[in-house]
């Protein structure tokens, strides 16, 4: 699983071929980036969406990106890991207390 991407994968190979891909690097170096804003410069514009991981330069092209399709589908596989993960937690938590 790459909680950065939000992806599963079914084996070791995909997860490989996933790590050394063009997408998952460029999703690191903007993650990266952002988890230092002191980093950035002072007068930057650029606005993140923390589920694609894709800047754009202005709030309007960011609202814009929140309507695309390639978002919406990001989105719901985000919101569906993060209630497994919750329900996982919850389960372990229960497992722990007996």
């Amino acid at each position: 699983y790459c909680e950065l991407c939000n992806q599963i994968f079914t084996g070791e190979p995909c997860s490989k071929l996933h790590f050394d891909g063009k997408s998952h690097k460029n999703t690191l170096q903007t993650w990266r980036k952002y988890q230092d804003p002191q980093s950035l410069p002072t007068n930057s514009k650029e606005v993140l969406c923390e589920i694609c991981w894709k800047v754009m330069n202005t709030q309007a092209m960011l609202d814009i990106h929140f309507k695309s399709p390639a978002h919406i589908e990001k989105e719901k596989k985000y919101l569906i890991v993060q209630k497994l993960k919750e329900d996982y937690r919850q389960l372990k938590e229960l497992q722990n207390n007996n």
